[in-house]
């Protein structure tokens, strides 16, 4: 029987390699939590609530529009 973390972690990279975001983030509690510990200067290195990450408008206010490059 196999660890259920590691079934937690082996889904999360099939969904990631898989680009199923939407699957990915169905993983995360309501309250989760992800670390950039080496984010670019200028982007957030923590993301509180990371679900609302995903949800364009979320994210543009997160990132200060930092999303939309031309």
């Amino acid at each position: 029987m196999s660890n259920p973390s590691t079934a937690l972690f082996h889904r999360a990279m099939r969904l990631l390699l898989a680009r199923d975001m939407p699957g990915f983030i169905a993983l995360f509690a309501d309250d989760g939590v992800m670390e950039f510990p080496f984010a670019p200067a200028g982007q957030p290195n923590r993301i509180v609530h990371y679900r609302d990450y995903w949800n364009p408008q979320a994210a543009q206010d997160l990132l200060g529009g930092g999303l939309v490059r031309s």
